[in-house]
C-alpha cells in the first residue's frame, strides 16, 4: 500500500519499476514487529538501514506546533540529526513536513547553505546526504522518515524501497494509534509508539518555566530557549536543563 501523497510529481516510475523486490522489502519491514502488537519503532529503522543504501534511519512525528518529537532512531549520528532539527526548527526533516514532499539532498556539502544553523551543529564529515520522507495519509502529513548516509550520492533506484519504507511506518503508526500502549498484552515500552523521549519533556518543562517567569507565551518562551542554545551553540536540551536545574535563567 503506498500513501496517496507519494505517486506524484515524476515517482511513480520508481514505485512500478519492480515490484517483487517491494514487495519483498515490505514484507521484511512488516516483519521487523511481531503478529501481536504494532511494529517496534527503533527495529524499523534498523530494518531500514539493512535493506536500503543508508546508514542511519529516524521516524519523527509531527502532530502541530506543540507536540513534535522524535519517536526512533537507530544510532548516535541520527539522533543527533533529529534533536538538532527540532531544537533549530530547520533542516530537511522539517522542510519535507511543511511542504509534504520528499526533500532529497544527494549532497550534503553541495545543499547543507540551506539550512545553516542545522549545517552548523553537525560533525564534519558525519553526513554526505540526507533524504526526507514524510509519514502520508492521503493529503495529511503526520510525520517524516529520515534516512541519512556518511557518503554522498542520490537513492536512484532504490527511491521507490525508501518511499515503500515511508508508507510502511506510516501504516505502523496507525496501528501503534487504534492498539494504544500495551493493547496487545505485551509491555507497551517495547512497542511502536509515540512516546516523550527526556529530552523532550525536559525542553517542554522549561518552556513552561520560561513562560511563567517572563509572562510570556509559551510559543515566545520556546523561541527564547532556543535562540539562546543557538547563540551559545548548545543543544536546545542541554539548556532546557539547566534552566530546570536552575543552573541558567533567561533575562526578560
Amino acid at each position: 500500500m503506498f500513501a496517496q501523497g507519494h505517486v506524484t510529481d515524476g515517482f511513480s516510475c520508481f514505485l512500478v519499476a519492480d515490484l517483487g523486490r517491494l514487495a519483498r522489502l515490505h514484507a521484511r519491514l512488516l516483519a521487523a514487529g511481531d503478529d501481536q502488537g504494532p511494529v517496534a519503532g527503533e527495529e524499523l529503522c534498523r530494518t531500514c538501514v539493512e535493506a536500503l543504501p543508508i546508514d542511519g534511519a529516524a521516524i519523527s512525528m509531527m502532530v502541530d506546533e506543540g507536540r513534535r518529537g522524535t519517536v526512533a532512531t537507530s544510532d548516535a549520528v541520527a539522533d543527533r540529526i533529529e534533536h538538532l532539527q527540532f531544537g533549530l526548527g530547520e533542516g530537511p526533516c522539517i522542510e519535507s513536513f511543511t511542504t509534504r514532499r520528499p526533500v532529497l539532498v544527494a549532497d550534503w556539502a553541495d545543499e547543507s547553505w540551506r539550512w545553516p544553523a542545522f549545517a552548523d551543529g553537525l560533525e564534519a564529515g558525519s553526513v554526505g546526504a540526507i533524504f526526507a520522507l514524510p509519514l502520508q495519509i492521503g493529503a495529511i502529513t503526520i510525520g517524516v522518515l529520515d534516512l541519512y548516509r556518511t557518503t554522498p550520492g542520490p537513492l536512484d533506484s532504490a527511491l521507490g524501497d525508501a518511499l515503500l519504507a515511508a508508507d510502511t511506518v506510516t501504516l505502523a503508526v496507525l496501528d501503534a494509534h487504534e492498539r494504544g500502549p500495551g493493547d496487545d498484552g505485551g509491555p507497551g515500552e517495547e512497542r511502536f509508539s509515540i512516546p516523550l523521549s527526556q529530552t523532550e519533556i525536559h525542553v517542554y518543562q522549561a518552556t513552561g518555566l520560561i513562560s511563567g517567569e517572563l509572562e510570556v507565551s509559551l510559543e515566545e518562551a520556546f523561541a527564547r530557549l532556543r535562540a539562546h542554545a543557538f547563540a551559545h551553540n548548545r543543544l536546545v536540551g542541554d539548556t532546557a536543563r539547566d534552566i530546570l536545574t536552575r543552573r541558567l535563567r533567561l533575562d526578560d
